[in-house]
């Protein structure tokens, strides 16, 4: 306490020193870091400002090195204040940088950055982010706990996205994990987890096969040495939560009686544990309460519940919790025949979650803009560092120019001169051409990134239109347009990443793009192999072939594999090895499914899937054989003009 006084009695506004910006990091590791966003909001908010000078200084009078510790601090802060968009802003820059920071720094970039993402349920953002998390949360960076592994964040993720059953795959990965490290407190809580996504996927038997096993496994003493850090009497007050849950399971079979008893020790556990008193699942026992006496027909318990209910709100911000409490509020009110005042409690419901369905847009809408932001950031500097070296190339070359022109006064002759002179004129041109080159490649590059980015917030759009969508078909062209826009922002994607803007590397295209469909398509055993020569092919042939590729598996999806999964297999090869001038391919994708109907040629102008394939094998210039008879093979020979 002594140190942190002296520290901050002498901290310097503005920052004007290497020793002021020096002891504010030394605020930053003992307070900011360490302290939780309401403490740190309420008590040190007045730091926001001094962090923001020591980035001025840095990026003045400071190394690389201040900067990006300076645009750490700042980006840390405005993650904890909820500044989101701003800590995503310097977060996504320093990525930039993982070569220039040290390992812990790049966890703390990484772990705010994904912090910021999930605060804006930007998850998928998430999951992109998840190769360095799974690179730098470890234990020497302060990320990782005995037994924890990547399982566990993907998991969560996973199950933000509605993607439950991936979800529960890695909930179970992840206990097996904690087994093994002797955690038998985090065992049963991935079990939990994975009754959790049953029971949200509406498969209650699993669901309460998965809760049992949570019981059972939390019963069990911790091994391999492991010493719990959790206050006593947690792991009466999580079975308390477990069971609460099974009555979740009797409630939604009807079985009011049985699931009494489970809701009000789960009510009792979360308002009595004094050392816990998680005030989100307190609200969850006292709504669950209210909705069981009211569909029992004890409307005055429900309302007395309700009203418990509705005065814990401010204790935590869970926004779709409110909407739940406003419609049981509204179906109170409609059982005592009071049509106003159900009217209004129904209204306020739509209203918040109008509200919500605009934040989630709005939200969108910012992340995609900050991207930019940050791509726009990072050009310019580019383009300013490069004119700098530039600059000072010429001015070395005028250095040497005149020491040549001095010394060429006395030794040489005037038609010497004049030689040099036309040299240096030639020279001038020369760079003069190249930096016009230069100028082009940079807005070739930043067109296909505008591209890549207006494609994505197109993509983000259609994710909001497809929670909106009333029916499954609605819901499944939505998907389907996804995948699609996300086969062609990749091509855009890839002509950014690399210095040549016309070809894209086929190989490296169709395995990401093999790989994002896998995530997209619903959950299923689906194993993949691609087999692609090392061709280059223009954008031209690339998007089509993107398309025709995302339509195939989205069909094998949809219509050849049951429960046990299946193959796919994608292959793209030149048409002739001895003469690869000729730019003809072949491209060729199997799956071993249920194979196509004898009659499947008469349906081709009847279905939308195929007749997509044809207009896209027609816009590529090529011909197209497809085979049902043992699972389904499409061949496309084609030429890359």
């Amino acid at each position: 306490m002594k140190q942190l006084e002296a520290i901050t009695s002498r901290l310097e506004y503005p920052v004007k020193t290497k020793a002021g910006f020096d002891r504010l990091v030394m605020m930053d590791t003992l307070i900011v870091k360490k302290t939780k966003e309401a403490e740190l909001k309420k008590q040190y908010s007045y730091l926001l400002k001094y962090e923001e000078s020591a980035l001025q200084w840095a990026q003045k009078e400071g190394s690389l090195e201040d900067v990006l510790q300076a645009k750490l601090m700042l980006a840390r802060f405005h993650e904890k204040l909820a500044n989101t968009i701003k800590a995503i802003k310097l977060g996504e820059e320093l990525l930039n940088y993982e070569k220039e920071l040290r390992p812990n720094q790049m966890a703390d970039v990484v772990f705010l950055v994904a912090n910021a993402y999930a605060k804006m349920e930007a998850y998928n953002e998430v999951l992109a982010l998840e190769p360095l998390a799974k690179k730098y949360y470890t234990v020497e960076n302060g990320y990782a706990k005995r037994g924890y592994t990547s399982a566990e964040r993907i998991g969560m993720t996973y199950y933000s996205l509605r993607q439950y059953q991936k979800a529960a795959t890695n909930f179970r990965k992840q206990a097996d994990a904690y087994r093994l490290s002797g955690n038998q407190l985090m065992v049963s809580s991935m079990y939990h987890n994975v009754g959790l996504s049953y029971f949200k996927l509406k498969e209650f038997e699993k669901a309460r096969k998965y809760y049992d096993t949570a019981l059972v496994e939390l019963k069990k003493p911790n091994g391999f040495g492991y010493v719990s850090t959790q206050t006593e009497g947690y792991n009466n007050y999580f079975q308390k939560i477990i069971e609460g849950n099974i009555g979740q399971l009797y409630f939604e079979i009807g079985d009011y009686e049985v699931a009494l008893p489970y809701f009000l020790e789960e009510m009792k556990a979360a308002t009595t544990s004094k050392n816990i008193r998680e005030s989100r699942i307190i609200t969850k026992s006292y709504y669950n309460l209210a909705k069981l006496y009211f569909y029992k027909g004890e409307v005055d318990q429900a309302k007395y519940y309700l009203y418990l209910a509705f005065d814990t709100i401010d204790q935590f911000d869970d926004t779709e919790s409110i909407i739940l409490l406003y419609e049981l509020r509204g179906k109170i009110f409609l059982r005592q025949n009071k049509a106003i005042e159900a009217n209004k409690a129904f209204d306020r419901a739509k209203d918040i979650s109008d509200s919500l369905e605009k934040q989630r847009l709005q939200r969108q809408n910012l992340i995609a803009l900050s991207k930019y932001d940050v791509d726009v950031i990072e050009s310019e500097l580019e383009t300013s560092q490069r004119e700098g070296r530039l600059t000072e190339k010429v001015a070395n070359n005028q250095l040497i120019a005149l020491v040549i022109f001095g010394i060429s006064l006395i030794l040489i002759s005037f038609f010497l001169l004049k030689t040099n002179r036309d040299k240096k004129t030639i020279a001038t041109q020369k760079t003069n051409l190249e930096s016009s080159l230069k100028e082009k490649e940079i807005l070739l590059k930043e067109v296909h990134h505008r591209v890549k980015n207006n494609l994505q917030v197109i993509s983000g759009l259609l994710q909001l239109q497809t929670k909106k969508a009333d029916t499954p078909a609605m819901h499944k062209v939505l998907e389907d347009s996804q995948r699609q826009i996300h086969s062609m922002a990749l091509v855009h994607q890839m002509l950014h990443q690399q210095d040549k803007y016309s070809c894209i590397p086929m190989k490296n295209y169709l395995e990401k793009l093999v790989g994002q469909l896998l995530y997209s398509l619903p959950g299923k055993n689906v194993k993949t192999q691609v087999n692609v020569a090392p061709i280059n092919l223009g954008i031209d042939a690339a998007i089509p072939l993107g398309l025709l590729l995302s339509e195939l598996m989205t069909n094998t999806s949809k219509y050849a594999f049951g429960p046990k999964g299946g193959h796919i297999k994608v292959a793209l090869q030149a048409a002739d090895q001895t003469n690869l001038q000729a730019n003809e391919y072949i491209f060729t994708y199997a799956d071993d499914g249920v194979g196509l109907a004898k009659d499947y040629e008469k349906k081709f102008s009847e279905t939308m899937g195929f007749r997509l394939i044809l207009m896209l094998t027609e816009e590529m210039g090529g011909t197209i054989d497809i085979n049902g008879d043992n699972g389904v093979c499409v061949t496309v020979k084609f030429k890359d003009t």
